[in-house]
């Protein structure tokens, strides 16, 4: 039986989703392990309403939501779900990633990386199941 991993990206963008939740659509199996189940939401407060009852084993979230940057949400986001917070940026620099591990962020990941090719998300995701998470 593979494992499910529950991945919720938060991003105001509704193609960048839309483009992400497709990514790793193309390239998941039914047999792969683990299987990654995909929630998404346009801002934290919609992530909360709606992850609150599905739980959330990793977010993703953009650091540009509106007029909030998100890594200022991390502490919101890792009250509510006891799991790794990564931050998607189109600029990574060296100050976010400092802000983002004060904020409880695990770290950024550039957006033109994993946007790339569905293979190449799945992997990173992978990776970081493989590393944060202890297997169930």
């Amino acid at each position: 039986m593979s494992q499910t991993v529950r991945v919720l990206h938060i991003d105001d963008d509704p193609d960048t989703r839309l483009l992400l939740r497709e990514l790793l659509a193309e390239v998941q199996q039914p047999d792969d392990d683990p299987q990654f189940r995909w929630l998404e939401a346009s801002d934290v407060e919609e992530a909360l309403e709606q992850g609150g009852a599905a739980g959330v084993d990793v977010v993703l979230l953009d650091n540009r939501l509106g007029a909030r940057e998100g890594v200022d949400q991390i502490p919101r986001l890792r009250a509510a779900w006891h799991c790794p917070v990564w931050v998607l940026t189109g600029a990574p620099d060296r100050q976010l990633e400092e802000r983002t591990a004060r904020q409880g962020g695990e770290g950024l990941l550039a957006k033109d990386e994993v946007m790339l090719d569905g293979s190449r998300l799945r992997s990173w995701l992978v990776r970081l199941v493989r590393i944060e998470q202890p297997a169930r």
